[in-house]
């Protein structure tokens, strides 16, 4: 019989392993989700980035109606994103690329334009990126 309420030694030690068991086999679980989380956030950054680029665009085809058609293709925008729109997620990225294409556009039977923004960055040593499209129909001046 045991005196007293306290643990043994063996007791104490069979805990500790069994806990540390439960630590291995949930970790990749948390981490992952911690991962995943965060992932989320960027993409969800990144696709603000996008719309708002997208818009500006638009607005500097409108703006130019009776100019000069705008045509440019994957013209490299990155720091002027770093600059016009400061966010410390661009900064944590190892790669971080902006590219953005405006170009008259076939869909439309006049006066219309191709925008695309293509985002491509480097997390976790994985590229990744995503393209962002629209076709906007300019009315003639």
């Amino acid at each position: 019989m045991r005196e007293g309420s306290g643990f043994s030694i063996l007791e104490f030690v069979l805990a500790l392993a069994i806990f540390a068991m439960a630590v291995l086999a949930f970790s990749p679980v948390f981490s992952q989700g911690i991962s995943f989380t965060k992932d989320i956030r960027d993409y969800s950054i990144l696709t603000n980035l996008g719309e708002e680029l997208i818009h500006n665009y638009q607005v500097q085809i409108q703006d130019n109606i009776g100019g000069p058609p705008m045509s440019f293709f994957e013209e490299d925008i990155t720091e002027m994103v770093k600059k016009d729109f400061p966010n410390p997620v661009f900064t944590s990225f190892s790669r971080f690329q902006v590219l953005g294409t405006v170009r008259p556009s076939l869909l439309c039977e006049n006066n219309g334009f191709e925008i695309m923004v293509r985002i491509i960055w480097e997390t976790t040593g994985r590229r990744r990126e995503f393209t962002l499209f629209s076709v906007k129909a300019a009315p003639e001046a």
